[in-house]
């Protein structure tokens, strides 16, 4: 797709700016725009890209500091997700789960922002075949280890 390829151009030199090979920002610039012109109207198609994989890869410079680039790239899909679902509701979360190549990537996503019934949900989902084991393990991994972290914090401020 061209829409993959530009951007994985463009994270490539916005990424390593100060290498000789890259591109100045003012001359990716046209090629920033036609991103931007041919993005997917679809809102949950405009951000497929951003769960490709479970270590996204943004177009800018990369972040020294891991934690902080984990904790952004993570706001980031959560930006997304709350995006879908405030246009296309559950429907659309499930719809990015079965276009993306890496469906585990939307778990933490999904615990932080789905709501009530998000468990029989995924249940449901896997009984139908409609989200693999890893997917389903992805999950249960995120959801324990949520509830472990919140039970800790919540011993602390005791």
């Amino acid at each position: 797709m061209v829409e993959y390829a530009l951007r994985d151009e463009l994270t490539h030199h916005l990424s390593i700016p100060e290498a000789a090979w890259a591109l100045s920002e003012k001359e990716l610039e046209p090629y920033k725009k036609l991103l931007s012109d041919i993005a997917p109207r679809n809102i949950v198609m405009k951000y497929r890209w951003m769960f490709e994989d479970m270590f996204l890869r943004l177009p800018q410079k990369r972040e020294m500091d891991f934690k902080k680039e984990y904790q952004m790239k993570l706001e980031l899909r959560n930006k997304a997700v709350k995006e879908i679902l405030s246009e296309r509701g559950r429907k659309g979360l499930w719809e990015l789960v079965s276009v993306a190549k890496c469906p585990s990537s939307i778990v933490n996503s999904m615990i932080q922002l789905y709501g009530n019934g998000l468990l029989q949900d995924v249940c449901e989902r896997f009984g139908e075949n409609l989200v693999d084991l890893k997917f389903l393990q992805t999950f249960f991994q995120n959801l324990s280890s949520r509830r472990v972290k919140m039970t800790m914090l919540g011993l602390w401020m005791m």
